[in-house]
């Protein structure tokens, strides 16, 4: 009898000693999961090795959190965040002074919103620096994979000899495109403003759009030089360009100043055969020869390609001093594509 009981009863403690010890397994996990959430040293090693995981283009040396909090079921608070980054040869250098991350778990199921805030932001690259930014993210998962949204704000961006301080940007994309939206900056005493849109082909297919209002050519001249020392007054303009990869299948850009200015003679030599002989044409060729600037009281400079090897646009000139009304179209053909002359372009901001 008592060896049947004996019996019935070993199938009872193994049964027993099996929860507890799934109980204490579990038990130790929560533990260990608990010291990952809580311990900014322990999730700044947990966030490294992702970070080394996932990012490929650039090789993720060191991160490290201050200060570390946690809300339960997934939500962190993380302070004097450091992260150092190989790019190219070169360490770059981000610092966030605070980081939330809201509902991190919600990206496990769809339809839900996990959410990124970021403050205090500094990072630092070769020449390019980036100071008092701030950052907010949503983010969705769906079918297609994660959905994100949201917008940035850059106190300052310089990269010698560029600047541009308040930058607002809006964002939406996703792993094959992204959106800016609503973009807005100040530029050398003027705005700046537009849009862009990139899909992530092989290679990439992108449409940009950006509009400058009243920016002082003056501090343009003492920042870029080149083209810039031509011109006086204020400067507005809009430029698209819209392509694939390293090809441009879009070029059109206008410029104007629309409270007048001046404008070098020399950059009219080029029209001057417009000009039939007259004292017009003779004060403009004695402004050349001076080197001088002549008073506008109206300028417009277009450019367009009409195909791959051709550009066109129209000069429209208003001078009151040279008693001058000029209007002219051009027309230029270029040996090689226009996506060639572009980047011969970058002499002209030397």
């Amino acid at each position: 009898m008592n060896d049947k009981t004996n019996k019935a009863v070993q199938p009872g403690r193994r049964i027993r000693r099996f929860l507890l010890a799934t109980v204490f397994l579990l038990l130790t996990v929560l533990v260990a999961v608990a010291v990952a959430a809580t311990n900014a040293e322990v999730m700044g090693f947990v966030v490294y090795r992702v970070l080394q995981r996932t990012i490929k283009t650039v090789e993720v040396r060191d991160v490290r959190l201050g200060s570390l909090a946690y809300s339960f079921p997934s939500s962190w608070t993380a302070g004097n965040v450091r992260v150092t980054v190989l790019s190219k040869g070169k360490l770059a250098g981000l610092f966030i002074a605070r980081m939330e991350i809201k509902d991190a778990f919600c990206l496990l199921a769809y339809g839900k919103k996990m959410t990124v805030s970021l403050r205090g932001v500094q990072a630092a690259y070769d020449q390019l620096k980036v100071s008092g930014a701030s950052c907010d993210t949503d983010l969705n998962r769906s079918p297609g994979g994660v959905l994100y949204q949201g917008r940035f704000f850059l106190e300052q961006v310089s990269s010698d000899p560029l600047r541009v301080s308040e930058v607002k940007v809006e964002f939406a994309g996703d792993k094959r495109s992204v959106k800016l939206s609503n973009m807005a900056a100040v530029v050398y005493g003027g705005r700046l403003s537009g849009r862009a849109h990139a899909v992530f082909n092989i290679p990439a297919d992108y449409d940009v759009n950006v509009m400058l209002q009243e920016v002082d050519t003056g501090e343009l001249e003492r920042a870029l030089g080149g083209f810039f020392r031509e011109l006086s007054g204020k400067l507005s303009g809009r430029l698209h360009v819209a392509g694939t990869g390293e090809f441009i299948d879009v070029f059109d850009t206008s410029w104007t100043m629309p409270s007048g200015g001046a404008v070098s003679a020399e950059l009219l030599a080029s029209i001057t055969r417009y000009i039939p002989d007259s004292a017009q044409k003779k004060r403009i060729d004695a402004l050349i020869r001076s080197g001088g600037k002549l008073a506008v009281e109206s300028f417009l400079f277009t450019l367009k390609n009409d195909s791959p090897e051709q550009l066109s646009g129209q000069i429209s000139i208003k001078s009151r001093e040279a008693n001058l009304e000029l209007n002219v179209d051009h027309e230029t053909k270029v040996d090689a594509r226009i996506d060639s002359l572009l980047q011969a372009l970058r002499a002209i901001f030397k």
